[in-house]
């Protein structure tokens, strides 16, 4: 963890971290078999979670995935995409975006309807995030697809051979927008 007054990284837990994300004020990663949450009091709390691979941390709870058993809120019965792994679990405008590892894309709003995003991807859907009011997919293979608000896909960016290119891979792993409309993309084999 970073301590801005000593400007140094601290270790807070041994192990390998696969993911973490910031919830008002709190810090929450996976371990291998357990998501951890860091409270601002700096108190941990675990959760027992055998095969957990993505989580999303919302104002309704803490949505995961966990071996095959499809999305499940922590501590609720609430359960769905049952018997299928899911990749990705993002919190976009109060709407959870599902990405499975056959690059499947549903979006579930707030009243629990639940839509396929249609487009035409078969890779890994890596990241996704909201900039300027757009849906930016990052892919491993595919390059970053573009959507708009609803789910239209509006654009795609995809290195060819022999051809000049706006990306330097089509292995995008992670999209943050930066200072001044910066868009920053992290690759493999670029």
């Amino acid at each position: 963890i970073y301590n801005r007054i000593t400007d140094t990284f601290e270790l807070i837990r041994n192990g390998y971290i696969k993911d973490l994300r910031c919830f008002k004020n709190e810090l929450f990663f996976i371990m291998t078999d357990k998501l951890v949450k860091l409270s601002e009091e700096q108190k941990f709390t675990e959760f027992s979670i055998s095969k957990i691979n993505s989580f999303e941390v919302t104002d309704e709870g803490i949505w995961y995935n966990a071996g095959n058993n499809g999305l499940q809120m922590l501590n609720s019965s609430t359960q769905y995409f049952h018997n299928r792994v899911i990749n990705l679990i993002k919190e976009i405008d109060n709407n959870l975006w599902i990405a499975f590892r056959n690059g499947d894309l549903f979006r579930i709003d707030s009243s629990e309807n639940i839509s396929k995003i249609h487009t035409m991807n078969r890779h890994n859907v890596m990241d996704i995030e909201q900039i300027n009011g757009k849906i930016f997919l990052a892919t491993d293979g595919n390059g970053i697809l573009l959507l708009d608000e609803d789910g239209t896909l509006i654009g795609h960016w995809k290195k060819e051979q022999n051809k000049s290119s706006k990306i330097p891979s089509n292995s995008i792993y992670n999209i943050s927008k930066g200072l001044n409309g910066t868009i920053w993309i992290s690759t493999y084999g670029a």
